[in-house]
């Protein structure tokens, strides 16, 4: 029996929303395209922001998943005692392998999205595959997102991409030709590194001088 104690808030809140989902749609059993509907739909979520770094066109899978979702049966009554399908069930245990390849003590929303990603019995993981997701680019997104960081709380999207949410990318600006030019611009670097060598005492004057001239 999946202990949803050991997931996240936000897988939590995500795996009852899929209950919902299905039951609002009078579907017999919560299905993992429930759960990919629900990250496609969700603008601010790390899962929809992981599947954007691998080139996915959110609207586009939004609008496949969309249409997944009608394939499902639908009866003309649904109980609340809804259940996940034998193959939703298979998802969050491979989801829980996923945490503990990574040493997390909580399940994720990155997890489900990898093992959903790596699952060939759901049409879900069809779909993400079918816009070219694997398990390879999962995972260097990942990387960037969430760094050497380890799932240790229950509330660990706050804390993941912080730099990238409240930092400014000066590498990526400078692919982009968004700098502005260092040539003609000599007196403004003489002063910060009169203030730089101030502070750490690392860069001497002298140094700061010869950098000044190179500049001209």
């Amino acid at each position: 029996m999946i202990d949803l104690n050991k997931f996240t808030e936000a897988s939590q809140e995500l795996i009852r929303g899929a209950r919902e989902l299905a039951l609002s749609r009078r579907n017999s059993q919560i299905e993992p395209v429930h759960i990919l509907y629900l990250i496609a739909d969700d603008r601010q979520g790390i899962g929809l922001k992981l599947l954007a770094m691998i080139a996915i066109d959110p609207k586009e899978l939004y609008e496949k998943v969309k249409e997944a979702l009608t394939r499902i049966p639908v009866l003309s009554s649904v109980s609340e005692d809804i259940y996940f399908s034998g193959e939703t069930n298979a998802l969050l245990e491979n989801a829980f392998g996923e945490a503990n390849r990574f040493k997390d003590e909580f399940v994720s929303i990155e997890h489900i999205v990898l093992a959903m990603v790596k699952d060939d019995r759901s049409e879900a993981g069809t779909l993400l595959r079918d816009f070219g997701a694997n398990e390879h680019v999962i995972l260097r997104a990942l990387k960037k997102i969430r760094g050497h960081t380890r799932v240790t709380d229950q509330t660990p999207e706050t804390k993941f991409a912080a730099l990238e949410r409240y930092g400014i990318d000066y590498t990526e600006l400078a692919r982009q030709g968004k700098l502005d030019p260092v040539i003609g611009r000599t007196e403004e670097i003489r002063r910060v590194m009169r203030v730089l060598s101030r502070r750490r005492k690392i860069i001497r004057p002298s140094l700061a001088s010869r950098v000044s001239a190179k500049q001209r």
